[in-house]
């Protein structure tokens, strides 16, 4: 899409709250439940590697399987399946991570876990309905409330391995040898190559018409004043703001942390922004690289900095 569509200042007030919501969230969750934080947290990441590691294999095989299922139904242009495969990954998404965030935080309630059950199934259809809202704005809260909690979830259950570490690294190179290499990029070009077709035959009608052959794609991204970014990159900007705050937080007083919290959040935005025009020069493109890169690098460059002796 041409450049000059993008209106920078509106897409930045949008991401902005990505961060910053998780890195808070991250904190009160820590102070609640007294999370390792630290050199303690450093340790446990390290030491999990070894053990994570077939995990890892497992998440790569899965992305390429959802990714060439995605692709096949697209190819396919068979409706009912796009929406079918777009609720289940919706239903799945939304319950386990409302689940997981509700079982933890209602934990020492009495008959917590069937509370935490009943809101999760309460609230499923909402965040569904949300994500699956023609209104880009609407789509965008769900998205947020969403990748927030799955965000939470791994950061609650999964803080003494180097699991999220590991994702984190991994999922720039996925990221991009999904979408220049493999099913995903394929189904961008599908759905760009059927919005030609549409646009020769049927003037007028190119929105819904692709909308509805392909929303397995389409609905799970969000458009954010000339650029779409899908759900897993919400998930992985949240991810990467958790697991920075989580490692620093137990090293710095509080205004270390408000200082380390401001510049974390300028790099991670540069770094959002220069990955943003390298993919409108293609038309397309992955958009977690650069910003993952810059959250490892300043989160560890961070913490050697500060455990110097």
């Amino acid at each position: 899409m041409p450049e000059k569509n993008v209106n920078w200042r509106i897409i930045m007030m949008k991401i902005v709250p990505v961060p910053i919501v998780s890195m808070i969230l991250t904190l009160l969750i820590i102070h609640a439940y007294n999370m390792p934080t630290g050199q303690e947290y450093y340790t446990y990441m390290m030491e999990g590697v070894q053990i994570t590691l077939p995990m890892i294999i497992y998440i790569v095989v899965l992305q390429f399987a959802v990714a060439t299922v995605m692709y096949i139904i697209v190819k396919s242009r068979k409706v009912r399946a796009a929406r079918l495969g777009f609720y289940i990954i919706t239903v799945m998404l939304s319950f386990f991570s409302l689940y997981a965030t509700l079982y933890a935080a209602l934990a020492t309630v009495s008959y917590g876990d069937v509370l935490s059950l009943a809101l999760s199934i309460a609230l499923t259809p909402v965040l569904v309905k949300l994500i699956d809202s023609d209104n880009h704005n609407l789509r965008y809260v769900g998205f947020l409330i969403v990748c927030i909690l799955a965000s939470l979830s791994l950061i609650e259950y999964l803080y003494d391995t180097s699991l999220i570490f590991l994702i984190l690294l991994l999922m720039p190179v996925m990221d991009v040898v999904l979408v220049y290499l493999g099913p995903l990029g394929k189904s961008i070009q599908e759905i760009k190559k059927r919005r030609q077709e549409l646009e020769i035959e049927h003037s007028g009608h190119v929105e819904t018409r692709v909308r509805d052959s392909s929303s397995i794609i389409t609905k799970l991204t969000v458009k954010l004043d000339g650029i779409m970014l899908g759900i897993g990159d919400f998930l992985l900007y949240s991810l990467a703001s958790m697991w920075s705050i989580e490692l620093v937080s137990g090293l710095l007083s509080t205004i270390g942390l408000l200082l380390y919290s401001v510049i974390y959040l300028v790099l991670f935005l540069l770094s959002f922004y220069v990955n943003i025009k390298l993919c409108l020069r293609k038309g397309y493109g992955p958009a977690s690289p650069l910003p993952l890169i810059s959250a490892i690098a300043i989160t560890l460059l961070s913490y050697y900095l500060l455990t110097l002796k």
